[in-house]
């Protein structure tokens, strides 16, 4: 029997509350730990109960949310816990932290058709690792992105911890990029969708927008957003410039995996866009000469 979407988004919003309380408790139940590794383990554990109840309802999709819910999240224990306050600096990055995430978790409510519903790429590994796919999806849908994530959230920690109480030039650029990227990402997002209403356009390649000048400009905002945390994190000191491995882990993510993933399913069903791949860069609205 089909679930209804709005019983099915009931479900995942108690599935989430559950992991949630499940890694307050936890914390609560663990004093003495520094608040880093506290956020770390809580978020393992979160993500554990995400993944049962994943295989409860036999959808990993159910996962899908957590990369845009958890980080606010975490950022508000390290705050409470790290006694920062809210300051300034720490206002400037909720902000941008909650637009984000609040548009990126509207976005996935909106596409997300219900329980009946599954990524297509999770359909595949099923396919493919057949009675191994359970242990697949723990390391690769589960426990993969949240590592991501909690890596582009040390940058945050670094900056929470420091206690900054005066906006200087570092967070300022910060904020721009990652509100720039929020901007683009919802731009490219909505761009999308009314393409995709249009009368014939079914199976059609979108040319216009911000997809004229970048093939993902929705995983470029992503990436904005992210390299907008570590400027966050660089501006507490420069001691903290290290954390830069935060926003190239991301980086790499999406050009070895969340890229070329889409376009092989793309071109199996539309060879024609193959055409688009050569006059259009995959991320950055720059042309690089090909070598003859």
């Amino acid at each position: 029997m089909r679930i209804k979407k709005s019983i099915s988004l009931i479900i995942i919003a108690t599935v989430y509350v559950i992991a949630l309380l499940s890694a307050y408790v936890f914390i609560h139940l663990s004093p003495g730990r520094s608040i880093f590794l506290n956020a770390l383990y809580a978020d393992l554990l979160a993500t554990g109960i995400v993944f049962l109840f994943s295989i409860i309802f036999n959808n990993s999709s159910i996962y899908d949310p957590y990369w845009s819910v958890v980080p606010f999240f975490i950022l508000m224990y390290w705050i409470f816990s790290a006694g920062t306050g809210f300051t300034a600096p720490v206002i400037l990055l909720l902000i941008v932290m909650i637009l984000w995430g609040t548009r990126l978790t509207i976005n996935w409510s909106r596409d997300w058709e219900g329980m009946d519903h599954e990524d297509w790429r999770y359909k595949k590994f099923r396919t493919k690792f057949g009675r191994l796919y359970w242990l697949v999806s723990l390391g690769g849908i589960h426990l993969f992105p949240t590592a991501i994530v909690f890596l582009g959230m040390v940058p945050v920690y670094y900056f929470v911890t420091a206690a900054p109480t005066t906006i200087n030039g570092l967070y300022l650029i910060g904020f721009a990029i990652a509100m720039g990227g929020t901007v683009i990402e919802l731009t490219s997002d909505e761009q999308l969708k009314s393409f995709k209403k249009e009368p014939g356009k079914q199976g059609e390649t979108i040319f216009s927008g911000l997809w004229k000048y970048s093939r993902h400009p929705n995983y470029l905002g992503e990436i904005m957003f992210w390299i907008g945390m570590w400027f966050f994190g660089w501006g507490a000191g420069n001691i903290y410039f290290w954390t830069i491995i935060a926003p190239i882990s991301m980086i790499l993510m999406f050009l070895s995996v969340s890229i070329p993933w889409m376009e092989r399913k793309i071109l199996a069903t539309r060879p024609q866009y193959q055409s688009y791949m050569d006059d259009v860069p995959s991320l950055l609205p720059i042309k690089f000469r090909k070598r003859k």
